[in-house]
């Protein structure tokens, strides 16, 4: 089975938020945000090198029937994804963890219009799709940030049940959490924990013939895709829910 295209569906440039430190470390992160590294704060990584926009990765084995289940997930892919297309250079600062709270938990139940909102009041912005795409996956394109082989150990991915006495059950974990849940750029938890918003590079069209920019990337703590490609569309600016967070983006100079 081969998986040819940036991402399933169409996406859109989201907010990033630069994840708030624990608690103990709230008074250093004034003086943290002032320091600049290349660049970027030192809350932020700086992204830079040749991205490709359509990358063919073909998957060895499937957790599920693929033949059934179009949004199957992959247990390993092979060793050397494929450029497609001519790759294009990016340079831009992004949040190492999502988004937090004052518990350490990554903020939620953030609609794609209050994410950008909060980016915008620290002079930060969503992340572009291709950004948060290339951030996650880097030069060699690896189908998840850690490689290519799914692995639940190392991210907050894979977890059930998911429901209790029908509402979703709140496992996230502290944007802290899983450090080897990481891209080859040093960003944290781009696979599972929750969802992030992200501004799409091309808007989907709703049923009213209303054009969109919304877009999430990377999945949630659920047994969903988990990986750097995929894209979910259909939800519009204002909608939120648990498991939806986000992180920040900002121009590198």
């Amino acid at each position: 089975m081969v998986v040819v295209g940036a991402c399933e569906v169409p996406s859109t440039y989201g907010p990033q938020l630069a994840g708030d430190p624990a608690p103990s470390d709230s008074a250093s992160q004034p003086i943290l945000a002032a320091i600049p590294l290349h660049g970027c704060t030192l809350d932020m990584v700086l992204i830079e090198g040749r991205f490709c926009p359509v990358a063919q990765q073909v998957c060895v084995r499937w957790l599920e029937p693929r033949e059934k289940n179009r949004f199957a997930r992959c247990a390993r892919f092979e060793p050397v994804s494929t450029c497609k297309a001519e790759r294009i250079s990016l340079r831009f600062c992004m949040d190492r963890l999502e988004a937090a709270g004052e518990d350490g938990l990554p903020l939620s139940n953030i609609s794609w219009t209050d994410a950008a909102a909060l980016c915008g009041r620290k002079g930060r912005r969503l992340c572009r799709e291709r950004e948060w795409l290339f951030a996650c996956e880097g030069e060699q394109m690896a189908p998840y940030p850690y490689g290519t082989q799914r692995d639940a150990a190392l991210c907050n991915i894979d977890r059930s049940p998911l429901v209790r006495r029908g509402k979703l059950i709140d496992l996230r974990q502290p944007v802290t959490s899983h450090p080897k849940c990481v891209s080859s750029f040093g960003v944290q938890n781009m696979a599972g924990n929750v969802d992030e918003w992200v501004v799409l590079d091309e808007p989907w069209m709703s049923p009213r013939g209303e054009k969109h920019l919304s877009g999430l990337k990377g999945g949630w703590w659920g047994p969903m895709r988990g990986g750097c490609r995929p894209v979910t569309v259909g939800h519009d600016q204002h909608f939120h829910e648990l498991q939806i967070g986000f992180r920040c983006c900002a121009d590198a100079p």
